[in-house]
């Protein structure tokens, strides 16, 4: 629960730094995190079962896919925040017109 509070945090700041929805993003990020530890279990249930008896393991991969999650959202939190300064560049240069 503490990992999640502390994902929140950091892509609230990040928003903020970006110029991005300051509440989307860290709703997004705990949500990610989530649906990927879910997966982890599917994936792992289906193809090796016997790993499920043993919480250690089930743990450390559901942490693991839960922070690959994140950093995918990460990248995409980045990607979007230039495409808005690329679009509001863009429409600076049109009301120089």
């Amino acid at each position: 629960m503490i990992a999640i509070l502390i994902i929140a945090g950091l892509f609230y700041k990040q928003a903020l730094n970006l110029g991005l929805n300051k509440y989307l993003w860290p709703i997004l990020a705990v949500v990610s995190y989530f649906v990927f530890q879910l997966l982890a279990g599917f994936v792992i249930g289906i193809v090796k079962p016997s790993l499920l008896e043993d919480n250690l393991t089930i743990m450390g991969l559901g942490v693991l896919a839960g922070v690959i999650g994140v950093a995918i959202l990460y990248f995409i939190m980045k990607k979007e925040s230039v495409k808005q300064k690329a679009k509001s560049k863009d429409a600076d240069l049109l009301d120089k017109f």
